[in-house]
Formats: structure tokens, C-alpha cells, sequence
């Protein structure tokens, strides 16, 4: 789908692993559903500047470079992470200009803030309320 500019949404309900640049340049993209989702590859959403809303699921156990640089400076995206355990990530995973917040289970806050390469957003992270 990269560089899809017609697409709006989409749900994939069987999927483990999105490859790299797999909705990379879709910028009219704003809801994607992916609950199996094991693996996000590398520049999975970037450019996807009006996606200002992704929640990971907690079978995402790795999420490459670049992956989740989505939204802009005026659409600034909101992150929910499901999972207990932080996914692996690398320092370069998120644009952080383009972060809102990252949202983790109540009572995960400073195991996420502490993970490997999870300092860089740590100012971003906030627990659920719910």
C-alpha cells in the first residue's frame, strides 16, 4: 500500500507482520485495525500525516526504525500500547516532533519509560486511566 493516497482505512484481522513501508506515503490513511499484528517493519507509517490515532496490540513484540513517524506537526498522533511488556524498538522508531502521547496499561508507565531505546519518548508516555 505504500504511497496509497486514496486510502482511508483499513482493517487486517490475520496479519503478524506488516513489512516495511507497508503504508508508508498514505496520507489520507486515518484508521487502521491490526489486532494480531506481531511485528511492525521498518517506515511502516511514515508519512501517514493525517493518522493522529494507532493503537499496537499487545502481540506486537518488535517495531522497526522509522515505523511509527506518522502524523505532522499540526496532526500530532496518539499512541495506545496495549501489551504489559514494552515492544523492542529502536531510537529512531518514532518522530518524536510528531507525538501527542504514548499510552500505556495503567501501572506499566516506568516499565515502558525504562525499556531499551524507550528513553528517547519517555516524556510522551502516560498510563490508562481506565
Amino acid at each position: 500500500f505504500d504511497s496509497c493516497t486514496s486510502l482511508t482505512s483499513i482493517s487486517i484481522p490475520n496479519v503478524t507482520s506488516l513489512d516495511g513501508s507497508a503504508f508508508r506515503r498514505c496520507t489520507s490513511l486515518t484508521s487502521i485495525s491490526m489486532p494480531s499484528v506481531t511485528s511492525i517493519g521498518a517506515s511502516a507509517f511514515n508519512y501517514c500525516s493525517v493518522l493522529t490515532s494507532l493503537t499496537i496490540p499487545s502481540t506486537c513484540t518488535r517495531i522497526w526504525a522509522g515505523a511509527l513517524k506518522c502524523g505532522s506537526s499540526t496532526n500530532r498522533c496518539t499512541f495506545t500500547f496495549e501489551g504489559t511488556t514494552p515492544p523492542s524498538i529502536e531510537t529512531t522508531t518514532f518522530n518524536t516532533s510528531y507525538i501527542n502521547k504514548i499510552i500505556v496499561p495503567a501501572g506499566c508507565g516506568e516499565t515502558y519509560k525504562t525499556a531499551t531505546n524507550w528513553t528517547t519518548v519517555a516524556d510522551y508516555i502516560v498510563e490508562a486511566t481506565e
